[in-house]
């Protein structure tokens, strides 16, 4: 989904935000300005408030390249970008700010680039973080797996259904319609 996500977030370039927002504490307030400035942004943090002013497409295309460096487990670069002993954190810290700046962005009435935020949150950020670890492969590669995966769902099914169809037979009851 990230290729998608891209695409869909050049429908914030240019678009600015200059918000204030509160994070979970200070420390991710800190370390959130730090990735934004990365991003091209301004961004300060005081306290567990940050400010944040720069071009939305800009910081999310960060944002999503750094999913897509934790998606494909490349943990070493995303650390050393920011200077982090989790890269995980990196991810946890895009998705919370993407979650305070829509509520920011739905004060506004900016309804357009909240939902693109919303997307990008869910399809990638989380998806990236939640597969971390886990090596990427075409489901193609395993067709033979996942054909028998589905045969066996379906014949499972249908002798449960059947199952539960003659224990009530069985009871005295009959099924009609």
């Amino acid at each position: 989904y990230i290729p998608a996500a891209q695409e869909e977030a050049k429908g914030l370039a240019g678009k600015e935000i200059d918000a204030t927002v509160e994070m979970k504490d200070e420390v991710q307030a800190q370390r959130t300005a730090q990735m934004l400035v990365a991003a091209g942004a301004q961004a300060q943090a005081q306290g567990a408030q940050l400010t944040v002013d720069g071009d939305l497409g800009a910081i999310y295309q960060a944002a999503l390249q750094d999913a897509d460096d934790l998606y494909h487990n490349r943990k070493p670069e995303l650390e050393a970008k920011y200077d982090f002993a989790q890269a995980r954190a990196v991810l946890y810290n895009w998705w919370t700010l993407t979650g305070v700046l829509g509520k920011e962005l739905d004060k506004e009435q900016r309804f357009v680039a909240s939902k693109i935020l919303g997307s990008i949150n869910k399809r990638a950020l989380e998806m990236s973080y939640n597969y971390y670890g886990v090596v990427p492969k075409k489901i193609t590669d395993r067709w033979g797996t996942v054909l028998g995966s589905l045969i066996f769902y379906v014949v499972y099914t249908l002798w449960y259904g059947f199952a539960i169809l003659f224990m009530f037979e069985g009871a005295g009851f009959r099924l009609e319609h």
